[in-house]
């Protein structure tokens, strides 16, 4: 398992992937990957879910 990130927009992590970059990956590999970085609402989290991820991490989402 690996982290892909930053996602969205998040501060000090660079330049976010997006979601279309994260889905290209997710298709090239055969490992599971989690999202990760600017995950701070439902919005994003059903953003996510379309790329077939195998899940994503977050402190904001949950603690914000």
């Amino acid at each position: 398992m690996v982290t892909y990130s930053p996602i969205f927009q998040t501060p000090n992590k660079g330049e976010p992937k997006g979601c279309e970059q994260l889905a290209k990956i997710v298709k090239e590999v055969d490992i599971p990957i989690i999202a990760l970085g600017g995950i701070i609402d439902q919005k994003k989290v059903e953003d996510i879910k379309k790329t077939n991820v195998k899940g994503f991490a977050s402190i904001r989402y949950f603690f914000n």
